[in-house]
């Protein structure tokens, strides 16, 4: 009986060559090595396991193709959602950078208003008037003293 490779098989008979090699590796399909080393399926086997590929073949057509309808649907289905997702981390990053200048808005503030509060207040005395304050009190003492 003839024998094909698994490329062949896979254009020939209704299944994809994930799963025509993972049923070579389970054992379902028997192969054999050529001359080149490369695997081959006798026809027989394929038959035994797929059917005949000329009445298949349209049915596999069918379900590959809603099995890609579905997962087209799953998949548009899953970047709306991945959208929807990035357009709120954005609006969230937005937020937050409005609330990082309004913080460093208000550190700034701050940093004025305890830079105002560490000056000397205007109407306290200057060392000048401390020293003559300072005179007098010792004059008033001494006078004191004296009497």
């Amino acid at each position: 009986m003839p024998k094909m490779t698994v490329s062949e098989a896979v254009k020939t008979y209704p299944v994809t060559q994930a799963s025509l090699y993972r049923d070579l590796k389970k054992g379902v399909l028997s192969f054999d090595y050529n001359a080149k080393n490369v695997k081959v399926i006798d026809v027989a086997e394929l038959q035994r396991v797929y059917g005949n590929p000329s009445e298949n073949t349209e049915q596999f057509i069918k379900n590959d193709s809603h099995a890609f309808s579905i997962r087209d649907n799953e998949n548009q289905q899953k970047i709306a959602t991945l959208e929807k997702q990035v357009q709120e981390l954005k609006e969230q990053i937005t937020a937050e950078r409005a609330e990082k200048a309004k913080l460093i808005d208000l550190a700034d503030r701050l940093q004025r208003q305890t830079e105002q509060l560490m000056l000397p207040k205007p109407d306290s005395p200057n060392l000048f008037q401390k020293v003559v304050q300072y005179f007098r009190n010792r004059n008033v003492i001494q006078k004191k003293q004296s009497e």
